[in-house]
């Protein structure tokens, strides 16, 4: 696992230096406004920051870690596409909601109130910062 953790680290490292070098070519601020590479830039400089934490761990700490099952792996993203199909349909909020509480059943989360108040809070936090400060439409589907 220690290794898988040193290639998949380096390779981080290097897509995020790639984006950040992607973003030099957009348009500079005008104004006051951060211009429309402050937000990938702050993404690759975060990929590369997460990617170094992993390589540092990878390197000098011991691995704690058992290798990952295949089978939570496939569920994980059989879970992740069913979400994605489910977007247009049911709409953002019931196909996020029901997402994370799914998501934490299968990482086997034992206190009731995270299913409560991980989803709502998430939810809500992208209700009133996406789709009332930024005005980012989400798609309603046919329930809401």
């Amino acid at each position: 696992m220690k290794k898988e953790n040193t290639i998949i680290s380096i390779i981080t490292i290097l897509l995020g230096g790639f984006f950040y070098y992607c973003t030099l070519d957009f348009p500079g601020p005008t104004g006051t406004e951060t211009g429309p590479a402050f937000m990938p830039r702050i993404y690759s400089i975060i990929l590369m920051a997460l990617g170094t934490i992993l390589l540092v761990k990878s390197l000098f700490f011991k691995n704690e870690n058992p290798k990952p099952k295949v089978k939570i792996i496939f569920l994980y993203v059989g879970l992740f596409l069913v979400y994605v199909i489910s977007l247009p349909y049911i709409g953002f909020y019931v196909s996020t909601v029901a997402f994370l509480i799914f998501i934490l059943w299968i990482g086997k989360v034992n206190r009731k109130v995270y299913f409560i108040s991980v989803p709502l809070g998430a939810v809500l936090f992208i209700y009133v910062f996406f789709q009332q400060l930024l005005n980012v439409p989400l798609p309603p589907g046919i329930l809401i």
